[in-house]
């Protein structure tokens, strides 16, 4: 079934529309399903031998892990997403006994794994840096013989400069500018310079993310410290393959403010929630630039996203009117920051289930986060 569908999403050919309300092929990408990206991350468990990070696969977890390979020499990196977290955990604790120091990085918890004691009893040093909600977890966590560095006014990346900076790092004036990059986006600042992107002028830092998204990630962490600001030279290089050479950023980004313009105008609706202008919208584009396009427009204050992407996910974006977003991820098993959180419910797990979902504009997901957010919002 997978295999069918994957084959039916092409994208060549493929209109706007389609390319909004439909998976990127990447959604049913092999390797999900043969355990590929699980295998990967098992070897570099099993073959660590001193130290061991694990990061998220964002930008920001990205940069956290080129800064730990260039601060130590002898570092593995893991990155993964926040489903593989307990698995990941609980594949280091009966594998990874040739682990001497394990860190984690722009990942929290919204369940304390008891893993995570039994590791901190196997290890000579366990660290975790991290800039997300946390609450009472963090002391849990801490409880357990984890050294806990928590702070939510700065992205992982920065947290990480300074701990490593702390420890002997000896930095320089484009890695600050790598951090400062990551951090302007990854905490919504948008403060840095703008850049022409094709026919689009956009804050450096946007385009950082993307370039982090779309790069091979090895690659990435092993090189991005060098560049700094002056990344986009080295585009063609840090990118998949020739076909992903010089001005394809400028191509996603034309893209992709078509895609934000298509699902305002024709994915996104409206409404009053306890006070509150709540948009609901569908469609693939950035949750963030969605929700700046619908506030200079509509006056809206929270938007809940849903995409056509499997796991089923959903972002929960807000301004300043509304700072609980990560509440209302929590109730559905996610979680985040005040003004940005997400959740994966389990909804649409199925393949038919899925294609239904796809279909319906992902109906079932908004009417389950509706209900929280009234929940929320009301009482």
């Amino acid at each position: 079934m997978f295999q069918y569908f994957e084959n039916a999403i092409e994208p060549e050919n493929r209109d706007l529309e389609h390319k909004v309300l439909f998976p990127s092929k990447t959604t049913f990408k092999g390797r999900r399903w043969d355990g590929w990206d699980r295998n990967d991350r098992e070897r570099t468990v099993e073959n660590c031998e001193n130290r061991l990070l694990l990061t998220h696969n964002d930008a920001d977890g990205l940069v956290c892990g080129a800064l730990f390979l260039d601060h130590f020499e002898d570092v593995d990196v893991v990155n993964l997403d926040y489903e593989n977290i307990e698995s990941t955990l609980e594949y280091i604790s009966e594998n990874g006994e040739e682990i001497e120091e394990l860190y984690v990085s722009d990942l929290n918890l919204d369940e304390v794994y008891d893993v995570i004691g039994d590791i901190a009893d196997m290890v000579d040093s366990f660290v975790w840096i991290d800039h997300h909600e946390w609450e009472e977890t963090a002391q849990e966590v801490a409880d357990m013989g984890v050294e806990m560095h928590i702070n939510q006014d700065r992205c992982a990346a920065g947290l990480v400069h300074d701990y490593v900076r702390d420890h002997g790092y000896e930095t320089d004036d484009k890695t600050l500018e790598t951090v400062q990059l990551t951090e302007d986006h990854d905490l919504w600042n948008h403060e840095m310079e703008r850049i022409m992107l094709g026919s689009y002028e956009v804050c450096i830092s946007q385009v950082f993310s993307q370039l982090a998204f779309y790069s091979d990630t090895e690659q990435f962490m092993d090189e991005i410290l060098e560049y700094g600001t002056e990344f986009m030279d080295y585009e063609k290089e840090l990118l998949r393959g020739d076909d992903m050479g010089e001005g394809f950023l400028a191509q996603v980004e034309a893209e992709h403010q078509m895609k934000v313009e298509y699902i305002v105008d024709n994915e996104t609706e409206v409404k009053e929630i306890g006070g509150h202008r709540v948009a609901f919208a569908h469609g693939r584009a950035s949750p963030g630039e969605i929700l700046e396009a619908l506030v200079d427009r509509e006056d809206v204050e929270i938007l809940v996203h849903t995409k056509p992407q499997y796991p089923v996910k959903s972002s929960i974006r807000s301004t300043d009117e509304f700072e609980r977003c990560h509440k209302v991820a929590e109730k559905l098993g996610g979680g985040g920051h005040s003004q940005a959180a997400g959740c994966k419910p389990e909804i649409a797990q199925e393949p038919m289930d899925f294609i239904e979902y796809v279909l319906n504009h992902g109906e079932s997901l908004q009417n389950r986060i509706e209900e929280v957010v009234r929940e929320e919002l009301e009482d």
